[in-house]
């Protein structure tokens, strides 16, 4: 025997052992892994879904999704589908124009196998070379439309191919957890509220027809809640030691959805943020060689989200404007010209850190009011007066709240006032209109409350009782108003 005959006598041995022990592995095989059903059809027209894990010529043995055992007879079996199959209401569309709705309950390469109902054991097939399209009556495409809140996210999706009356919306926290129903609508659309921050959500749209049948679901969709920032810390106090240090102290940061892990400190100088440091507590000292224009601080969660800063100016001085709608009270003689009028008021406050809690300002009014009848003369009558106070303004502001400042204030300046009236002229006999205008003296006294809603936003309510002096006689009114400013 020659040196080739051997080699292939040694490879035909090699080959040999191979197949006997591949044909043992997948017999082995074969015995121990149970067979995958996805449905077993039954004559009564019920399914069953599970999996095969014991076969017989008389019987199969099925283990259900709840891990039940049951056991079925072949007698009572119409089929067993091994593949799966979307067993939903379809269209049917054929090609000599008929429409039908269904369920598509087996397939294969000629032919389709539809019930009109699902658990119904009549069946019809229609051959693949008569049917146009199938569509399915469930919608799909489920997506997000725009970008996911913190508490609210737009959806959009794809009609099925028939009429729609409504869809249902179905939302989980959990992948385990079963769908519950959270909304409807009419539309292709919608806008889910009220959903928790920083969570994970899936969702799934169904379609109602007309027979109130609802299709199966669409896409599942995953989404994840954007997370709520820390809210913005509040500057409680700055002082300035005699070293030239800056201790700045802050309230703290809250999370509704998280946890406050920390602070960033930071300095705008020059329009330029820089970085000073990271800290777990409320408070920051300022070394005196750092110059700054205004401090910045701004609270840390676990998600390294990060909150409005809150500021710190630097600045001697600040100014606030407002704007006071107000009421103004005529009184004594006063109130024997005019009736109760009303009007605005603009106010600047400045106030200057050099001497502190005092405040100074300058407001600018307009007050419109109503006559009355008998001014002067028995037969007059005033028809409308129009007030217009420039006044420059000094007061001492008390605090008895961090974000709450009363400020006793003096007033003083000029006044034009402007009138008309009708009166009775007795050589011509007849009644006749006069205006006087002119500028007067004005003082005045006040008080203002202020609340701090923000570093740059307040709310202010303000009353003043003011007297303009005339030759002949001086005005005494009283005005309230309470309006909204900003600092700058």
């Amino acid at each position: 025997m020659d040196i080739l005959s051997e080699v292939i006598i040694m490879k035909g041995r090699v080959l040999g052992r191979f197949v006997v022990i591949a044909t043992a592995i997948i017999v082995i095989m074969a015995v121990s892994t149970p067979l995958i059903a996805e449905f077993v059809f039954m004559k009564d027209g019920s399914i069953v879904d599970g999996t095969i894990i014991k076969d017989s010529e008389a019987a199969i043995t099925i283990r259900t999704a709840d891990k039940k055992q049951i056991q079925i007879q072949r007698n009572k079996m119409m089929r067993i589908l091994y593949t799966k199959l979307k067993m939903g209401k379809v269209y049917i569309q054929k090609r000599d124009g008929e429409g039908i709705v269904a369920y598509i309950v087996d397939e294969d390469q000629d032919s389709y196998t539809f019930r009109k109902e699902l658990y119904k054991a009549a069946e019809f097939t229609i051959n693949r070379s008569d049917v146009l399209f199938i569509a399915e009556k469930n919608p799909s495409g489920l997506k997000i439309d725009g970008e996911i809140g913190t508490d609210k996210v737009s959806l959009v999706w794809l009609p099925p191919y028939d009429v729609v009356k409504k869809y249902n919306i179905y939302i989980k926290k959990n992948k385990a957890d079963k769908y519950e129903l959270t909304d409807n609508t009419k539309a292709k659309s919608i806008t889910l509220k009220n959903l928790s921050s920083n969570t994970t959500y899936y969702l799934i749209v169904t379609s109602i027809d007309s027979d109130d049948y609802e299709s199966p679901p669409s896409n599942e969709l995953k989404i994840t809640m954007k997370n709520r920032p820390p809210t913005k810390p509040v500057v409680l106090s700055a002082e300035k030691s005699a070293s030239g240090e800056t201790k700045i102290i802050w309230q703290a940061s809250t999370d509704p959805d998280g946890k406050v892990i920390g602070y960033k400190v930071s300095r705008k100088h020059k329009r330029v943020i820089t970085l000073l440091a990271e800290v777990k507590n409320t408070e920051y000292t300022v070394a005196k060689n750092i110059e700054f224009d205004e401090i910045l601080v701004v609270g840390v969660d676990d998600l390294k989200a990060e909150s409005t800063p809150a500021v710190y100016s630097s600045e001697l001085s600040v100014t606030g404007i407002s704007i006071i709608p107000s009421v103004i009270f005529p009184v004594k003689k006063f109130k024997e010209m005019s009736q109760i009028g009303y009007g605005v008021s603009v106010k600047c406050d400045f106030i200057n850190n050099i001497i502190p809690y005092v405040t100074a300002g300058v407001e600018l009014s307009f007050f419109y009011m109503q006559g009355e009848s008998g001014f002067t003369e028995k037969e007059s009558n005033v028809k409308r007066l129009i007030l217009l106070p420039f006044e420059i303004l000094a007061g001492y502001t008390f605090q008895p709240l961090r974000t709450f400042k009363i400020t006793p204030q003096l007033s003083a300046g000029m006044c034009y006032v402007n009138y008309t009236y009708s009166y009775f002229d007795i050589p011509s006999s007849a009644k006749k209109s006069k205006t006087k205008n002119g500028f007067d003296p004005v003082f005045g006294i006040g008080i203002n409350l202020r609340y701090d809603f923000s570093e740059r936003l307040y709310v202010t309510l303000a009353s003043n009782y003011n007297i303009i002096y005339e030759k002949k006689e001086n005005y005494h009114y009283f005005s309230a108003g309470i309006g909204a400013g900003m600092w700058y």
